[in-house]
């Protein structure tokens, strides 16, 4: 492994954002160069799912998301004496965040983003309209 894919893993585990970690660690920025934000952006992100790729940086991270993976649990477990507290959306914000952390240091995807089709639109503008006038 190399030293900055040590310095990867290491930089990731401390952001838990790879984007973050190879902005740090691979020097990718605008520093005399006439890269936009946007191409960083990609460059970045390109780089860090490359690394999350590989099977020696892949085995790391994966350790780090069964760290989250308990720490989401202990944070669900305790919800259940919460409830009353104002605690509970804490917790919850919580369980929020450990599970998009988990997804993206996982690979999977953080949002949704599907894409509707011109007549999936029309469905929905419809149904929107024929409600607002039946409850008029």
């Amino acid at each position: 492994m190399t030293l900055k894919e040590r310095a990867f893993i290491k930089e990731t585990a401390k952001t838990l954002n790879p984007t973050e970690a190879v902005r740090k660690v691979y020097d990718i920025g605008s520093k005399g160069g006439s890269k936009t934000k946007t191409q960083e952006q990609k460059t970045a992100s390109a780089i860090a799912k490359e690394n999350l790729g590989k099977p020696r940086i892949r085995k790391a991270i994966d350790s780090i998301v069964e760290q989250l993976e308990v720490e989401r649990q202990r944070a669900i477990d305790k919800l259940k004496t919460k409830i009353s507290e104002a605690k509970y959306r804490d917790l919850n914000d919580g369980i929020d965040k450990l599970t998009k952390n988990i997804q993206l240091l996982s690979g999977k995807a953080t949002t949704r983003e599907e894409i509707l089709t011109d007549d999936q639109i029309k469905t929905i503008i419809d149904r929107a309209s024929k409600d607002s006038k039946s409850q008029s």
